[in-house]
């Protein structure tokens, strides 16, 4: 459990911390970490990077990228998008939408964005 916890970028009196005590980025690294912890199949995400500094973030891309089973997100963060995707869902305005296998960079060359 400490070395998760380290994963997520808790150390030492940190996992200590009453959750009334901790910061938005704490918050969503705790509530991401609980997810993770009770082995769920799938995951789905609103926004999953707000309220998280640099560090992380990174540490949140990688817990998805180890992560064994499904995870559906939706993000402004291309970056994240470009690391932790791999089958592209788009819906357009008029409620068109189009799912595509592969990373967005194949996603936009194949769409002509």
């Amino acid at each position: 459990m400490r070395s998760f916890l380290g994963r997520m970028l808790f150390s030492s009196d940190s996992v200590f911390k009453k959750v009334n005590v901790t910061s938005g980025g704490e918050k969503a690294r705790l509530m991401f970490s609980r997810m993770m912890l009770l082995e769920s199949n799938f995951l789905i995400f609103d926004q999953p990077l707000d309220h998280l500094d640099t560090e992380s973030i990174d540490s949140v891309i990688e817990g998805i990228q180890a992560y064994k089973g499904g995870v559906v997100f939706t993000t402004y963060n291309r970056a994240f998008v470009n690391k932790c995707a791999n089958v592209i869902f788009e819906m357009k305005p008029n409620f068109e939408s189009f799912i595509f296998r592969g990373s967005l960079q194949d996603y936009e060359e194949t769409m002509g964005y």
